[in-house]
């Protein structure tokens, strides 16, 4: 996130030529700090009222963007009230969407204007109007209470693992990352059918980022009832594999099998073999037998690439 003291040291500079001009007060002596307006919002499960940020997800993975300038927003997530709180510092009108990981939570709108408390000029909201996400407005606190419904597997203990998913109308891009062999890619509207696996392992629950994922994605024509994918074959297939840990890597398939047979406009039933080696010599096996890939049910939303969508 940008640093407020950037922010800081050109406001109190500004402020600073402000104090003293009220005749009543000497301000002289006085220093400002950079003056902001701080939002607050709590984001809770709709179904449990349990705070995400307690067991459900990692406050490392919610980003804030100004979207007027496409910029990272001033933000943390700090505790009050006993409560983890996300608190997003403005120092004007502006429109801020709040993600976690590729998936919108909700988008705020605020208008403020600047007001004179004592020697030092502050922010004071006039207006703020939220998207996106059912909530309610605490004034004891000034804390906005956003509900959203957090899916079940992740506040039931169910398995990450095998999931399995396709996208109709879709294709994969990929590009080259420069000055690399390393891969980044995306899943954007087309023509084909882009199936996604992934493997997700936390081999000590109770260890801090020991978490494993691992992911294969590749497409297939839509009018096709079964495939066979191997080393003859991947790049007409465009597979591609990857694995996050402490570090992310993607890369193309070099070897292996994936086998695939159309059930019905829903269901395929595919096993797959995969092996790579990426550009830092790290070795990516996924080995997966004979499994149900379900249609997504997303429409113009595409599962992010080492994650699956927190809420419904």
């Amino acid at each position: 996130m940008r640093s407020l003291a950037t922010y800081f040291l050109l406001f109190s500079l500004a402020f600073l030529q402000s104090c003293g001009t009220d005749d009543d007060d000497d301000c002289s002596a006085t220093i400002c700090d950079a003056g902001y307006a701080d939002l607050n919002f709590q984001i809770i499960d709709s179904n449990t009222g349990e705070n995400i940020f307690d067991n459900i997800a990692s406050s490392e993975g919610i980003t804030v963007v100004e979207t007027s300038n496409d910029l990272e927003a001033d933000f943390q997530v700090i505790e009050k009230n006993e409560q983890k709180t996300l608190v997003i510092y403005t120092f004007n009108d502006a429109q801020f969407s709040v993600m976690y990981a590729d998936e919108e939570i909700f988008t705020v709108s605020v208008e403020g204007e600047a007001i004179t408390e004592g020697c030092c000029p502050t922010i004071a909201i006039t207006d703020l109007s939220i998207e996106g996400a059912e909530y309610m407005y605490d004034e004891t606190t000034d804390i906005h209470v956003i509900e959203r419904s957090v899916r079940s597997h992740f506040t039931n203990d169910e398995s990450l693992e095998n999931y399995h998913a396709f996208f109709e109308n879709s294709r994969l891009q990929i590009d080259v990352i420069s000055d690399s062999n390393d891969l980044k890619m995306d899943v954007k509207p087309g023509n084909k059918l882009v199936f996604k696996l992934l493997q997700y392992e936390d081999p000590i629950p109770e260890a801090v980022d020991d978490e494993i994922t691992r992911i294969v994605y590749f497409e297939v024509d839509p009018n096709a009832n079964n495939f066979l994918i191997n080393s003859d074959n991947f790049s007409e297939y465009n597979v591609v594999t990857g694995i996050s840990g402490s570090i992310s890597n993607i890369t193309y398939v070099e070897q292996g099998e994936i086998v695939g047979e159309k059930l019905n406009d829903n269901e395929w039933k595919i096993g797959l073999n995969t092996s790579a080696v990426t550009e830092t010599d790290i070795n990516i096996n996924v080995d997966q037998t004979e499994t149900i890939f379900t249609k997504s049910t997303y429409e113009d939303v595409w599962m992010p690439i080492y994650y699956t969508h927190l809420f419904y």
